[in-house]
């Protein structure tokens, strides 16, 4: 079986991830109203069934093994072969796993269970990630097994830069809980869970904790919990002039403290 060009792949997946965010959001919705149209229930369970089959057909059809990130070890694998990948075509495809699933597991963690993450915005991302790093080394420029911390932090920041700058977080149906975590999240849901994921990878990517004996989440509650407590400054970094050189100096402040 032939695989299905990358671009052409990603479209469709990110139109099935729509149309799924479209009907777990209007099941949401439903059932927050009196009035509950009998039997729409069942027809969105049934809608959200057929669209997660699809997607795993998709999925097949590319002919690669995507595995879910539930441990440290997870990321740690995909990140190496990013890193150890010749290849630039085969090394996107790194990127885009690498970077949507982690997006996903730290929404997941902070209690926003339906969500809309554009595999071809990221896709973008790393295109504009490649026009920088020919200006400028960091960790993706060449083939090899690790990176030193430093490139390893620059790697994350410097991705959440880009990715903040594509949108890849389309939608998001905001968790019910009422915490600190939610509220920064409510206020500006790209730019807090994109700098959690790059706090989250710098955790992981800059020392040995392949273990994780608490698993992923772990790293995820440390990473989000100092990102809510600077968040205003973090935020302002993110935003503004010189965003990468900022926010690799804030980090590196913090992680050898972390987790």
């Amino acid at each position: 079986m032939r695989q299905l060009p990358d671009e052409f792949a990603r479209r469709i997946k990110d139109g099935l991830r729509g149309a799924r965010y479209v009907v777990r959001h209007g099941a949401r919705r439903g059932q927050e109203v009196v009035s509950f149209a009998p039997g729409l229930p069942d027809i969105a369970l049934f809608t959200d069934t057929v669209l997660n089959a699809t997607e795993r057909t998709a999925n097949v059809l590319l002919q690669r093994k995507r595995p879910d990130f539930e441990y440290p070890g997870s990321v740690l694998d995909v990140y190496a072969e990013l890193l150890a990948e010749a290849d630039p075509a085969e090394r996107k495809r790194h990127f885009v796993h690498l970077q949507y699933r982690l997006i996903e597991a730290v929404l997941r963690r902070l209690g926003a269970s339906n969500v809309f993450i554009s595999e071809r915005e990221i896709a973008l991302a790393h295109d504009s990630l490649q026009r920088r790093q020919r200006r400028r080394v960091a960790a993706l420029r060449v083939a090899r097994e690790e990176a030193s911390p430093e490139e390893a932090t620059r790697f994350w920041v410097a991705a959440a830069v880009v990715l903040g700058a594509r949108h890849p977080l389309r939608e998001i149906d905001l968790p019910r809980a009422a915490d600190a975590r939610s509220t920064c999240l409510e206020q500006a849901p790209a730019p807090f869970c994109l700098l959690t994921v790059a706090l989250t990878g710098a955790i992981l990517t800059t020392r040995d904790n392949r273990d994780g004996d608490d698993g992923l989440d772990a790293t995820i509650d440390s990473a989000a919990a100092v990102v809510t407590a600077r968040f205003d400054r973090l935020h302002a970094m993110f935003t503004g002039p010189g965003a990468v050189d900022n926010l690799i100096r804030e980090f590196a402040a913090v992680l050898p403290f972390l987790p």
